[in-house]
């Protein structure tokens, strides 16, 4: 995570740019089989803890972003993928 960005407020950030509620991206989170809750994702955003693999991957699909994305912010996923292709 080297954009200066936590993982909660990309987190944060990404959600309120689709127009999401903590309680709607925890209830589609739920209809992707991951058991998450509003205060789940408030913890998260707020940074007392980081979601677990499985959660984090449910996470990424309902804000329709990568892992990579989420993790490291647009820029550096921007730039592994760079990195990738050139291997």
């Amino acid at each position: 995570m080297s954009d200066g960005e936590s993982l909660g407020e990309r987190l944060q950030r990404l959600r309120e740019a689709r127009g999401m509620t903590r309680a709607e991206l925890a209830t589609a989170c739920v209809a992707l089989g991951r058991r998450i809750e509003r205060n789940d994702i408030v913890r998260y955003e707020e940074g007392a803890y980081y979601p677990r693999l499985p959660t984090f991957s449910a996470l990424a699909r309902v804000l329709g972003v990568s892992l990579d994305v989420l993790w490291y912010g647009e820029e550096e996923a921007e730039r592994l993928a760079w990195e990738r292709e050139q291997r």
